[in-house]
C-alpha cells in the first residue's frame, strides 16, 4: 500500500492520468517474468522516465537498481519543504 500511495504522489506531480496508471499496469504485467528489481518504485520510475527506452524494449531481463535520489525522494523533500513552512 505504501508503493501505491507514493506511485499515487508520483502520477500527480508529473500531472499523469489514470489512463498512464493502467498503461504502466499492462506493461508490468507483460514484463513481470522479465522483471528483477527489490523495489517496485525503482521500476514505475524507469517507465515514468522511460530509461533505456524501456516502454518498448524485448530484452529477455530487464534489471532495476536504486538509482537515487529518486522522483519518490524529491516529492518526499519538496513536500516536507512546504509543511515546515505552514504556520499553527
Amino acid at each position: 500500500m505504501h508503493d501505491l500511495n507514493n506511485i499515487h504522489e508520483i502520477l500527480n506531480c508529473l500531472e499523469k492520468n489514470v489512463d498512464y496508471f493502467l498503461d504502466y499496469v499492462d506493461w508490468r504485467i507483460e514484463k513481470h517474468a522479465s522483471i528483477i528489481a527489490a523495489d517496485e518504485l525503482d521500476i514505475f520510475e524507469a517507465f515514468c522516465l522511460d530509461i533505456k527506452g524501456i516502454k518498448k524494449t524485448e530484452d529477455k531481463f530487464l534489471i532495476f537498481w536504486p538509482i537515487g535520489p529518486s522522483i519518490i525522494d524529491k516529492i518526499y523533500f519538496q513536500n516536507m519543504e512546504l509543511l515546515m513552512h505552514i504556520q499553527y
